[in-house]
């Protein structure tokens, strides 16, 4: 990479995905694992990420063999934190201090995604997730079937819903539900820090595959605003810059 795909314009919001992106488990196996399904769910949840996308059916199945349990749910939120994607933390606080509004979208189970943004400093308002429900013993009930990330284009029209206040976002995910959003957002990162997905690499802006989520800050950043970091934020910039330079494919 010859040159840094620095923007031409300020962007005013990041959207991360949740799983394989801000933290490297995905929440529903974690769930499988500790209701002995986690190889039929795993494959379920790796094709859907890597070939059909999220969608109703999928999603019910899924839940439907697991079976969470809302102390289970507590849990969830505590082993994403625990699995946090490297420099995660660093990342956030980077962007926040530029005045980056950041967001979840994320078709993971809405408790657990709130409970590990706000360990990340991340408000519940700019959190969208799955919402579950579970009877009166905390057993598993039924989820938010309406939810527009249980479908194909969920994250895209979310994300076209928030442009209205923030036009320019960059949204960062690893699979084919956030490849919809693509032709809607200023920039589209894929993440293979977690997992590699060829045809995610493919038709991906820019894709990251250094474990470390500092590499995508100079895809986040103007000349400008580089130009005006304090000599602190500037040194964790070119740590970024080396990981994007040594593990990375940037589209032109």
């Amino acid at each position: 990479m010859n040159k840094l795909p620095l923007l031409h314009h300020p962007i005013d919001a990041i959207v991360f995905d949740c799983d394989s992106t801000l933290s490297k488990v995905e929440g529903v196996d974690e769930l499988a694992k500790m209701n002995n399904c986690w190889e039929a769910v795993h494959k379920m949840t790796n094709d859907a990420m890597s070939d059909t996308g999220v969608n109703n059916s999928l999603y019910r199945e899924r839940l439907e063999l697991v079976q969470p349990t809302y102390k289970q749910m507590c849990e969830l939120g505590k082993i994403y934190y625990e699995h946090r994607t490297d420099d995660i933390c660093a990342t956030i606080d980077f962007l926040t201090k530029l005045d980056k509004k950041i967001f979840i979208i994320s078709a993971g189970l809405l408790p657990p995604v709130v409970e590990f943004g706000k360990m990340l400093g991340i408000a519940e308002s700019a959190i969208y997730a799955v919402d579950i429900y579970f009877d009166e013993k905390g057993n598993y009930k039924d989820y938010e079937e309406n939810s527009l990330l249980t479908r194909m284009n969920g994250k895209r029209t979310i994300i076209s819903e928030l442009m209205e206040f923030y036009p320019k976002i960059i949204h960062i995910g690893d699979g084919l539900n956030d490849i919809e959003a693509k032709e809607v957002v200023t920039r589209f990162i894929g993440y293979g820090g977690v997992a590699y997905r060829e045809n995610i690499a493919k038709v991906s802006d820019c894709y990251v595959t250094h474990p470390s989520m500092l590499s995508i800050l100079p895809l986040c950043l103007t000349h400008e605003e580089v130009s005006n970091l304090e000599q602190e934020q500037f040194e964790v910039f070119q740590q970024g810059v080396k990981f994007l330079q040594q593990w990375s494919h940037v589209h032109e």
